[in-house]
């Protein structure tokens, strides 16, 4: 039960859907119950960043308890988050009508849908519900005066190709005004030339990238990655650093095999097959290697063996990691490499 619990808190804090969730896959109503409690919980933490968060964190707190109507933690949880919604209702009414009296009716109209948008669909409208649809209602034609004045400058900079400047005022009258077709019609517009501009950056970058021109491609990438976060973008950025990795692993690689040094050779070309182990040529390398090593591995393991035995951990470590970078066929080596690095971190650290 305990395991199944933990399961169901850690799917919770990665943001993992209730409806995505098999919920006859062994769990019970409790079970259920401990995530939706924790999906609540981290919903209802990001309300400052959309204040409907509180209306959805709500609205799954219901769902625990049609789960089990009497599960204190879940009434518990209801009633404080149900407190701390009217305690921000109320306090963004007051804002609005402090608004209105200094004449900022666009800051009210965005205090007002707040207000809104934190009513109980399940319950009657309350007072502030009913004093702010009278409060949008009493302001309209000031607001819509201060609307149209704010669609004019939005325009202005949009028309200059200050994008981000003329959203950000678009963005402003959507919250006072939800239904305004201008404003959300050049959101979309922008989101449009968002997504033409972010294919276009990764057809460059992958027209580069056919081309071997890798930084190059990266450059390209990365602007159509920071625009428009896909899953094609970002395997072909995550190839292209894999590529570039193994590029540098293969000329170090080459470096040693010129000074004879074909251990650590081996040791990047096997690092390289990690990488890409569909890649045939780091095979044929990794056997010229390895052949070449061979005959050292007996002298490496009994010399190991030896400095485990006289506790010399730090050198046994580094001869059993040879051993097993060249060969497979000693069995104990492995384990005679994790002992000698479980006791030389045990002798550092009674040191320390």
């Amino acid at each position: 039960m305990m395991r199944t619990v933990t399961t169901l808190v850690a799917l919770a804090f990665l943001g993992v859907s209730c409806a995505h969730m098999n919920w006859d896959a062994g769990f019970s109503d409790e079970d259920r119950v401990g995530f939706l409690l924790q999906k609540s919980s981290s919903i209802a933490d990001d309300a400052d960043a959309d204040i409907r968060n509180y209306i959805q964190a709500r609205d799954i707190l219901l769902r625990a308890m049609a789960l089990q109507p009497r599960n204190a933690q879940a009434k518990s949880a209801l009633a404080s988050l149900e407190s701390e919604i009217m305690t921000r209702k109320r306090n963004e009414y007051y804002a609005g009508r402090t608004s209105i009296s200094q004449k900022r009716y666009v800051d009210a109209g965005v205090q007002f849908q707040r207000v809104l948008a934190l009513r109980f669909s399940d319950k009657p409208e309350d007072v502030y519900d009913v004093s702010a649809k009278k409060s949008l209602n009493a302001i309209a034609p000031q607001l819509r005066k201060d609307i149209e004045a704010l669609l004019k400058s939005a325009d202005r900079k949009w028309q200059a190709k200050d994008t981000k400047g003329a959203t950000d005022i678009y963005l402003r009258i959507l919250r006072a005004d939800p239904g305004n077709g201008t404003a959300s019609g050049r959101i979309a517009e922008r989101e449009d030339r968002l997504a033409s501009e972010a294919h276009r950056y990764f057809d460059l970058g992958k027209r580069a990238y056919d081309a071997r021109q890798y930084d190059t491609a990266v450059s390209y990438l990365n602007r159509s990655y920071w625009i428009k976060k896909d899953d094609a973008t970002f395997d072909l950025l995550n190839r292209i650093a894999i590529m570039q990795a193994n590029r540098r692993h293969v000329a170090n690689a080459e470096a040693y095999i010129a000074k004879n040094d074909h251990y650590d050779a081996l040791r990047l070309y096997r690092r390289c097959k990690l990488n890409d182990p569909l890649n045939s040529v780091y095979d044929a390398k990794i056997r010229m290697l390895t052949e070449k090593l061979t005959p050292s591995v007996d002298g490496w393991y009994n010399e190991a063996v030896q400095k485990y035995n006289e506790s010399d951990f730090e050198a046994a470590v580094d001869l059993f990691e040879r051993v097993t970078t060249v060969s497979e066929n000693y069995k104990d080596a492995r384990n005679f490499h994790e002992k000698s690095r479980q006791k030389l971190d045990a002798a550092l650290r009674a040191v320390q």
